[in-house]
């Protein structure tokens, strides 16, 4: 079942502070909406969800004649098969009981986006031996260190995959290692390769003392990163966000239900994501939306900071060609806090620009485009709209099939549209609707520097202002911004 509001309308502000009932309503509530037939509900309710987040039905405040009953109809899932859907998931348990010094196998299937994220980590914080399996900028690394306690140098055994794997296509991952010889090996899309290292150790002991030691997948607990960026500075302890499928160490399966587990769910549906975090240096490619005859479409943001690129439809991507419309652009940023606008069809940019009011407050705020043949209003969380805007010429603006929506930034050079201004955005941009459909980041054309599916908290950080140029003259060259932390994770 679907239903749609007006055009004009969509937000729904819930917070903290708004009541979440289910099955009914209590007598304190003496009138209720004309839309809804009655006020209670009798039979079993099982597995509620709201936003894509299951709601615990039994980590209720308050209750009024409800009970127990038999489990409801789900669709089959594999015993074996997870997801991580949380920014801080993880999965905790002890080292195997058959443990081997000389001898450490890890497996794994795992499919994401995540460009930095930990797939496996044990460490002996006495002698600071560690193993550890991460991703970074969508490499693998593995790594076994051979400690010799705090303060004093260590051994350091690495290998790196030349593939980037975090394309969102399963990989079958195998790390293994055997006194001072190491093995990597990885399928993903048919594609099958092996890396090996060997540790020049100079006589020095190829032992492992993680007997006892605490095993983490996808992730480590909070009080755990405290420490984890002095103790292991090589080692990315941002929470994986994705599927895996059958973690094993040794031939000892790890079934995460059966362990400490935050934020992970048996099973691994194909669920569309919709939010992605960007900080101040990436871009999400996502295939072209072209704005015909009628279109509206909205989006959501929420952002610390002054400056930024929000979404770019262009051609200025593809190979010069016959069908290349370079006059045919839309593009939404941030500039000094307030929101900027321009259109062109083909006859000519029209721009608007939305004065005294700030969205770089770091709360969300929805931009909601409606268009009528050559006529466009935009508002934003359904209050503040512009005046009319009226496109030259054409009544479509076109797009590419392929690619061409570029979404939180773009590529190093880009300068045909986005003329005098190119400061890639740092902050949450999520739910992007197209003509009453939601538009998912699941098969992107491209995409770098982005926390695909991944949403968090970011910190207001002074930056100074950007000397304003007239963006139809000015001609700007990328800036490349310098290296940014996010606290989110």
């Amino acid at each position: 079942m679907s239903v749609s509001s007006n055009s004009e309308s969509k937000q729904m502000n819930l917070d903290r502070n708004s009541y979440f009932y289910v099955g009914g309503l209590p007598t304190e509530i003496p009138q209720i909406p004309r839309q809804l037939q009655s006020r209670s509900f009798g039979g079993c309710l099982f597995e509620v969800y709201l936003d894509g987040k299951r709601v615990g039905l039994w980590n209720f405040t308050s209750n009024i004649g409800c009970d127990g009953c038999m489990e409801g109809a789900t669709e089959p899932i594999d015993p074996n098969m997870y997801t991580f859907f949380d920014e801080f998931a993880y999965g905790k348990t002890r080292q195997i009981s058959n443990y081997n010094r000389n001898r450490y196998l890890v497996s794994m299937h795992f499919r994401t986006f995540d460009e930095n994220a930990l797939l496996f980590f044990t460490s002996n914080p006495r002698t600071r031996d560690y193993v550890a399996i991460y991703l970074k900028d969508g490499h693998v690394h593995y790594e076994c260190h051979f400690g010799s306690g705090p303060g004093r140098q260590g051994l350091l055994q690495s290998i790196i995959t030349d593939e980037k794997l975090n394309t969102g296509n399963w990989v079958n991952l195998r790390a293994e290692r055997e006194k001072d010889e190491a093995v990597l090996e990885f399928v993903m899309d048919s594609q099958k390769k092996n890396y090996e290292k060997s540790l020049q150790s100079s006589g020095r002991s190829t032992d492992l003392d993680l007997a006892g030691s605490d095993v983490y997948f996808g992730g480590v607990t909070p009080n755990f990163t405290l420490i984890s960026d002095l103790e292991y500075p090589n080692v990315v302890f941002r929470s994986f966000v994705g599927c895996m499928n059958s973690p094993q160490i040794e031939a000892v399966p790890i079934n995460f239900q059966r362990i400490q587990s935050f934020g992970i769910e048996p099973g691994c549906m194909e669920k569309p994501i919709r939010v992605a975090s960007f900080f101040g240096e990436g871009f999400l490619e996502l295939d072209g939306q072209p704005l015909t005859d009628h279109t509206e479409f909205s989006f959501t943001f929420k952002t610390p900071r002054p400056n930024g690129i929000l979404l770019l439809s262009t051609f200025e991507a593809l190979p010069r060609s016959y069908d290349r419309k370079d006059d045919h652009y839309y593009f939404f940023y941030i500039y000094n806090g307030t929101l900027e606008v321009r259109l062109n069809g083909g006859g000519g940019v029209s721009s608007y620009r939305f004065d005294n009011m700030n969205v770089s407050d770091g709360k969300y705020h929805t931009v909601t485009c409606i268009k009528d043949m050559r006529r466009f209003r935009i508002l934003i969380d359904d209050e503040h709209e512009s005046t009319q805007l009226r496109l030259a010429k054409s009544k479509v603006i076109e797009a590419p099939k392929k690619g061409g929506l570029f979404i939180g930034g773009t590529p190093p050079g880009f300068t045909v549209i986005n003329k005098g201004y190119s400061s890639n955005f740092y902050g949450v941009i999520r739910d992007i609707v197209f003509n009453s459909k939601l538009i998912s980041f699941n098969n992107p054309a491209s995409f770098r520097g982005v926390g695909i599916g991944h949403e968090g908290s970011f910190e207001i950080i002074q930056t100074p202002s950007e000397p304003y140029d007239d963006l139809h003259q000015q001609q700007s060259i990328w800036r490349n911004p310098s290296r940014i932390r996010a606290p989110m994770f």
